[in-house]
């Protein structure tokens, strides 16, 4: 960690000052802060009376470029008038909100079909390709020759994309030249069936010959009743990229019903597939077996040839050598992996734990030393079996004065803070990571940015930072202990520990507050709605529980993991149940009954929860240390004052 001589600030002894963010001139900052909300909210009423003189009061506000960008917007949307966006956008091109607004308009350009704009924009603002690849493909059609059009809508047709209003008149154009072919509809028709599209599968199937149709038929059928591909006499279909297709498909929909069966088929089926596609096949079946903790998956992994393993069958076949306690086997694999994969973590650690149990005790111990030192779950396993103390070596982060400074004076930081400050944190985070796009590269920036975030009080954002600048033993940043009155109480209230809350917030959400997945958890603990309102409802919880309020989630979701270590007796199990349910849990748990609770968390079908689990049981660790910190540190300061 670079030191920046006696003016440098370090972290524990930075003073929170205040950032200096008043206006240059007019009313103070605090007042307009309290106006804007005001003007915001009479603005999308519509009530411009009310609006217009809040407005003139706030011209000098940090935020009040947003206030244009929404007036452009809300006429955009109200009354379809367009004629103030190119000035709204050329004034406030530094928002990130008017990338929105740019977007609102070119939606509503192509709606309008005044594709010479839309093309202009998309020209000078390529972001805006990714984001609206539809109409991206459009711009591209129309300045295409014939040949490119032809040859681009059939590869966009053929793998099944879908057709948009826009698209309507280049599909007709491709229509008249004679397409589709019948290997174009095979291909579309392969994809919607494989979809579950069957009705639209039929419907392109009908401009097919009869034979062909018969054998979509058949496809059908099989794929009812996949246990006919058992029977199934491929060589009636005469083309054989149509009979791989149907194969293909009706094999992965046997493997979810019946895998012994899949692998039956799969040797009926090595005719028509060829080694390459059939090699292909055996592993997934045998992948599918794994994760299924299916015992006879180590010998159909083992038919794989060398060149067909991957690190994933690798570690699935040491994995069920762990299930089944055969560890001279699990130690032959391992033994077997490429040097890039023996030499992680995990395979040292599993090693050793072979050697261990073959009675090679002195060498199971060096590999173990070997990865004690270092941070992470199969280390800070290793560190305990050895009586080891956990290897933290937590740093300080050391900024300048002069560059906190200059971020402090960033006018998208500026605008963050307001955002911060009026509880708008999704607002707040997109300014600040369009101040510090142009920092990407410069770990000092990211430093002075986590130093920042931190004195805001920002603990989500200032973990984001410390991860950009690469300060992995920034351990104060990377662990907040935040929401600390909210932890506690739900610990008291549990009996879980506050280490074991923390780590699942740490997990979950890294501290934002906000969090949405795709899923729809919410807030710091990630909790479902649904699961939320239950939990609320054996609470006597009066109204419906606010999610994004950090007490309300930590309440109701240490609430939900106690009832899981509860259920499931430990840590590990309640934590992969969070991650994946708790009824998966419980079938991983007959099925692989006694088994030491570490061969367990490595057997864990998916990756996700397995890396989920993980993380959350070093995190623990991490946790505790930062406690005992927290409280050595406190001891240390009552022993100065006292002095």
């Amino acid at each position: 960690m670079g030191r920046f001589g006696a003016h440098c600030l370090l972290l524990g002894c930075i003073l929170f000052s205040g950032v200096s963010l008043a206006p240059a001139a007019g009313m103070p900052l605090a007042e307009q802060r309290a106006l804007f909300p005001e003007a915001k909210a009479a603005l999308l009423q519509g009530r411009m009376q009310a609006y217009e003189p809040i407005k003139a009061r706030l011209k000098d506000y940090p935020l009040y470029p947003y206030l244009e960008i929404w007036e452009a917007r809300g006429l955009l949307s109200r009354k379809g008038d367009d004629r103030l966006i190119p000035s709204v956008l050329k004034r406030h091109a530094d928002i990130p909100e008017s990338a929105d607004l740019r977007l609102a308009w070119v939606r509503y350009l192509a709606k309008h079909q005044r594709w010479e704009a839309v093309a202009d924009q998309m020209d000078h603002h390529a972001w805006m390709k990714r984001v609206l690849p539809d109409l991206a493909r459009v711009i591209r059609w129309r300045r295409a020759t014939s040949d490119e059009l032809l040859r681009e809508f059939s590869s966009f047709w053929s793998s099944g994309g879908r057709i948009t209003p826009d698209m309507e008149a280049f599909e007709r154009q491709w229509r008249q030249a004679g397409h589709p072919t019948r290997e174009e509809t095979w291909s579309r028709i392969g994809v919607r069936f494989r979809q579950g599209h069957w009705k639209e599968a039929d419907v392109l199937a009908a401009s097919l010959p009869e034979r062909d149709r018969r054998w979509l038929a058949s496809w059908k059928s099989m794929a009812n009743r996949p246990q006919k591909l058992l029977q199934w006499e491929h060589g009636q279909v005469r083309d054989v990229s149509v009979a791989r297709m149907m194969a293909g498909d009706v094999l992965y929909r046997l493997s979810r019903e019946d895998l012994p069966l899949a692998w039956k088929a799969l040797d009926h089926l090595m005719p028509l597939f060829g080694r390459e596609e059939a090699m292909l096949h055996a592993r997934s079946l045998a992948l599918r077996g794994a994760r299924a903790h299916r015992p006879e998956a180590r010998a159909w992994l083992g038919r794989i040839p060398a060149s067909y393993q991957t690190d994933e069958t690798r570690a699935w076949q040491v994995r069920l050598a762990l299930i089944a306690r055969d560890w001279p086997g699990a130690l032959a694999m391992i033994d077997a992996m490429p040097a890039r994969q023996a030499h992680q973590a995990r395979w040292i650690y599993w090693r050793a734990q072979a050697l261990q149990r073959l009675g090679e005790h002195r060498r199971a111990r060096r590999l173990l030393a070997s990865i004690a030192h270092e941070r992470g779950y199969y280390s800070f396993l290793a560190a305990r079996e050895l009586g080891k103390a956990y290897s933290l070596s937590p740093s300080s982060l050391s900024i300048t004065p002069g560059e906190l400074a200059r971020l402090e004076d960033h006018p998208a930081i500026r605008r963050a803070h307001e955002w911060w400050l009026l509880k708008e944190a999704k607002k707040a985070e997109r300014e600040w990571f369009h101040a510090m796009a142009s920092s990407s590269g410069d770990p000092e920036a990211w430093k002075a940015a986590a130093v920042l975030a931190r004195q805001w009080g920002w603990d989500a954002m200032a973990l984001r930072c410390v991860a950009r600048a690469g300060a992995r033993d920034a351990l104060a940043f990377r662990f907040p202990l935040a929401f600390a009155s909210a932890v506690r109480e739900a610990s008291r209230e549990t009996g879980l520990s506050d280490s074991e809350i923390w780590s699942i917030i740490r997990q979950e959400s890294a501290f934002d507050h906000a969090a949405v997945s795709r899923a729809g958890a919410r807030g710091l603990m990630q909790l479902m709605p649904a699961t939320a309102r239950e939990l609320a409802r054996q609470l006597h919880w009066q109204g419906r529980p606010d999610l994004s309020d950090p007490e309300t989630n930590i309440r109701l979701g240490s609430r939900y993991l106690d009832a899981l270590v509860q259920r499931f007796g430990r840590l590990e199990y309640a934590a992969a149940a969070y991650n994946a349910g708790p009824s998966r849990v419980s079938r991983w748990l007959q099925r692989l009954g006694q088994a030491d609770v570490r061969v367990w968390v490595e057997a864990i079908p998916f990756d996700e929860t397995r890396r989920y689990v993980q993380q959350v049981m070093a995190f623990r660790v991490v946790y505790e240390w930062r406690k005992q910190q927290r409280l050595v540190n406190a001891r240390e300061q009552r022993a100065r004052i006292g002095g």
